[in-house]
């Protein structure tokens, strides 16, 4: 249309409202831009494959090396088991004895054990001895006591019987 014409109150605010979009858009057509040089710029891949090729190497590198301290390792531990010598029998003696004194202390205990429960009952036999003992003499004293009571009640009764 042209500026000469005059526009509807409507489609006025239709046009501002298509101009407030297209400013509202500006960025995202700046983006796309962007997006089109940077597709332009990308790398294929053909660099990648080098960079393979390369780690690889470094790999390999690192492997041998790997294969060297190893052999160093066991070239260590073969001369620490010639260093050794017999140790490792001596200690399985070791072992084999501390096994021994264990169970002969294992016997030790029970033979204690069967002991002392030997002399308790031995005492208890003592004791039960002893009570029998003491009851019988308990007896005789109070046979003798009675009998002295009764004696004493005579010679009580024969004082009483001289007396007038």
């Amino acid at each position: 249309k042209m500026w000469t014409d005059t526009n509807s109150l409507k489609a006025e605010k239709e046009m501002l409202k298509e101009i407030a979009e297209l400013k509202k858009n500006r960025p995202k057509v700046s983006q796309v831009g962007k997006m089109e040089d940077s597709l332009k710029n990308r790398d294929d891949g053909g660099n990648h494959r080098q960079s393979i090729a390369q780690i690889n190497e470094e790999c390999a590198l690192y492997r041998d090396g790997k294969r060297k301290v190893q052999e160093q390792m066991t070239a260590l531990m073969d001369e620490r088991k010639d260093q050794l010598g017999d140790l490792p029998k001596i200690i399985e003696e070791r072992d084999a004895i501390g096994k021994q004194i264990a169970e002969k202390v294992k016997e030790r205990n029970e033979l204690r054990d069967a002991f002392r429960q030997k002399e308790r009952e031995f005492h208890a036999h003592l004791a039960e001895q002893r009570k029998v003992r003491q009851a019988k003499i308990d007896e005789e004293r109070a046979a003798r006591n009675a009998e002295y009571d009764k004696s004493r009640r005579l010679r009580a009764a024969e004082k009483l019987d001289e007396q007038p």
